[in-house]
């Protein structure tokens, strides 16, 4: 086994590993902050779908490789199983962004399909991203994966087996995070209940 310089030093130190593991927490901390504007959101609505309580589930959770990067998730409302998903999925990536995204699959697809198309128009000119990508599981703003969202994807939305609408957040806006999410979310209700 052989280290070069720099690895020898980054083994060597102790403090990046510990001002990591309280960045993490602090993210942590603001995604349940950002829970937490979301069910306000949630409670101020009448929407059935956001009160059914198959959509309350939330988890908070970390990884350490997402294309070889730590990650922290916040699936706030979400659903998933095999075939069918409602997700709402606000995500930090270190050293990249933080994103917030709906995903819609199945049965939920087809269930708001229809107001996606009819609220097209509310969706443009917000600096939304489409995935175009083959899998719903990748989250990276590669122009293979995301392109942003123009008229030209409406079709899209008629024939694709899943849908993923993205914001990309810069990292610098970490202490706006809760606004950003939430006001993307209310946006999306919108969308999807009008």
């Amino acid at each position: 086994m052989s280290l070069s310089d720099k690895e020898l030093m980054m083994i060597e130190d102790t403090d990046f590993l510990t001002s990591k593991i309280n960045i993490i927490a602090e993210i942590e901390n603001l995604f349940a902050e950002t829970k937490i504007r979301l069910l306000e959101i949630i409670k101020k609505r009448d929407d059935v779908f956001l009160l059914n309580n198959e959509f309350s589930k939330s988890k908070i959770s970390k990884g350490e490789n997402y294309r070889s990067l730590p990650f922290v998730i916040l699936d706030f409302p979400a659903v998933f199983d095999s075939k069918n998903i409602f997700a709402f999925r606000s995500m930090f990536w270190w050293g990249n962004f933080f994103s917030t995204t709906l995903h819609l699959q199945g049965k939920y697809l087809e269930l708001y399909k229809a107001n996606l198309l009819s609220n097209f128009e509310l969706l443009l000119n917000q600096n939304i991203y489409i995935c175009v990508g083959e899998t719903p599981w990748e989250y990276h703003f590669g122009k293979d994966n995301y392109v942003q969202l123009s008229n030209e994807h409406k079709e899209f939305f008629e024939e694709s087996k899943f849908i993923k609408l993205s914001k990309k957040i810069p990292l610098e806006q970490i202490e706006s995070i809760p606004q950003i999410v939430s006001n993307y979310f209310l946006n999306l209700v919108k969308v999807l209940s009008e």
